[in-house]
């Protein structure tokens, strides 16, 4: 599976249920693993949202060719690249190329698909098709359910487990550190002992599961609205708060964010330095490194943002 990962260049994420927590939490685990070796992913936060990269997107240029090659070569220069192809057959000619750059506007193509939870193709497809393109991609199929039809090029299949399980025995032992070992746990069920304590053994902490719960509240009231991201939550643990903005600035590359809980409380973060001079001058916020806290009082998330806009 690790090779797979290691020689896609744009891998799709797409979970069947975006307030399961097992779910949730493999998703964000493929994030670190992608992280780890410099992979481009796509992952979309809820049902309102388009997917967030967590960099721009990474064009591809694709020559294809109706004929049978015999040897492919290039030669670099300081401006430019030629690629040679050698035809087996010398009946060849323009008509028999084709020249494609994908990725190079709204419409994302992924050559390796992560699925989780999906029990068939078509669940799937139908949930990703207004996202990105997965016709021709490889796909890793990881599921708990007896009904998954195996449609994956990898199946990862366990009945009745958690999915978070199911990837942990299917990781090569050097690529769980503590923070996916934390995240696993947050997964895992009760009655999986074993896997709990080879969890702990790799520095998992236990009470992750709690801050994945406020991490999904929060990424399932975001909102995208005068150019800035925006989550309300009535009842948050302020300290959930932390990892919380962390997963959301470092995961998701979410530049602009404000997230307002417990009826008035808003914490922030943006790059912008006008929304930053909005802020402090009318709410007197204090601001370090691009970001703080201040009190909206009354007004609403709409009132906010117009002040902001």
């Amino acid at each position: 599976m690790i090779e797979d990962l290691k020689k896609s260049q744009n891998i799709g994420i797409v979970i069947a249920d975006h307030e399961n927590i097992d779910f949730v939490t493999v998703a964000l685990v493929f994030f670190l693993i992608a992280k780890k070796i410099n992979k481009q992913v796509y992952y979309k936060l809820n049902n309102e949202l388009p997917i967030i990269p967590q960099s721009g997107f990474i064009p591809q240029i694709v020559l294809s060719v109706k004929k049978q090659i015999l040897d492919i070569y290039y030669e670099k220069t300081e401006n430019s690249v030629k690629l040679f192809l050698t035809p087996k057959n010398e009946d060849i000619s323009l008509d028999d190329l084709k020249c494609e750059i994908l990725n190079s506007g709204e419409d994302v193509y992924c050559d390796l698909v992560i699925s989780i939870g999906f029990k068939t193709l078509k669940e799937l497809e139908n949930a990703s098709k207004n996202d990105f393109k997965i016709n021709g991609a490889d796909i890793i199929n990881i599921d708990n359910s007896h009904l998954n039809k195996r449609f994956g090029k990898i199946n990862l299949i366990e009945n009745g487990a958690s999915v978070s399980k199911v990837l942990f025995n299917n990781l090569e032992e050097d690529l769980v550190d503590r923070n996916i070992a934390s995240l696993l746990l947050a997964g895992i069920k009760e009655g999986e002992i074993e896997t709990i304590q080879k969890l702990i053994e790799k520095g998992g902490k236990t009470d992750t599961v709690y801050k994945i719960r406020s991490l999904i509240f929060v990424l399932n009231k975001i909102e995208f609205k005068q150019d800035i991201y925006l989550s309300e939550i009535d009842d948050l643990d302020e300290s959930d708060i932390p990892f919380v903005l962390k997963i959301i600035k470092d995961y998701f590359s979410i530049k602009d964010f404000i997230l307002i809980f417990n009826k008035k409380n808003c914490i922030f973060y943006s790059n912008k330095e006008d929304v930053l001079e909005k802020i402090k001058l009318h709410f007197n916020a204090q601001i370090k490194n691009n970001g703080g806290i201040f009190l909206k009082e009354n007004l609403s998330k709409e009132e906010v943002l117009n002040i902001l806009k």
